[in-house]
């Protein structure tokens, strides 16, 4: 799975834009419906963001065995606002995979500091996703409205599979996922 995240890492920016685009096609006359329910199966089996409140997202920072800190790619592409670009925590799987293929760009951070992100994220009404590919969790994101992928999708394109609520038991899978990930 690693190497599927790697290659999704390395052209995170050209998928962000395919995954809008593919978000328009559900406009279109007879097709729509189609790329529509494609899209959520992706989105449902593939690559999924979690809705997660923000004591969720202190208790996987807890759990996670690393965090780095590293900008929210939404956010460096589509720069729809001016909300901190410095937001994304990448735990799991991530905190190994993402660093390769752009060194210097994401920082180890405390678990304080972390908590005081996911904080001070909150208070600029930023909300809290956990990323997973396939079955890896990968970042915690503190995303805004404007720019966050998964977040137009699911509201301008009615694209279901891209954000869902993340319930207890999916919580738990990832709290063991993010405490025991390597390569």
């Amino acid at each position: 799975m690693h190497h599927t995240l790697r290659f999704y890492r390395r052209h995170q920016g050209r998928f962000l834009r395919f995954y809008m685009l593919g978000g328009r096609l559900t406009r279109l006359p007879l097709m729509g419906r189609l790329v529509r329910n494609l899209a959520g199966r992706y989105g449902y089996n593939m690559h999924t963001s979690y809705s997660v409140s923000l004591a969720q997202a202190h208790n996987v920072v807890d759990q996670s065995s690393q965090v780095l800190l590293g900008p929210c790619r939404c956010r460096q592409v589509f720069h729809r606002c001016k909300a901190p670009l410095l937001s994304e925590l990448v735990i799991g799987i991530g905190a190994q995979v993402f660093p390769q293929d752009r060194p210097g760009e994401y920082q180890p951070v405390t678990r304080e500091q972390a908590h005081a992100l996911l904080d001070e994220c909150h208070r600029r009404d930023l909300f809290h996703t956990l990323m997973q590919c396939q079955e890896e969790f990968y970042a915690l994101c503190n995303c805004c409205h404007c720019c966050c992928v998964p977040t137009r999708l699911r509201s301008e394109f009615g694209i279901r599979g891209t954000l869902v609520k993340m319930d207890d038991a999916t919580l738990q899978h990832t709290l063991a996922a993010v405490k025991t990930t390597s390569l």
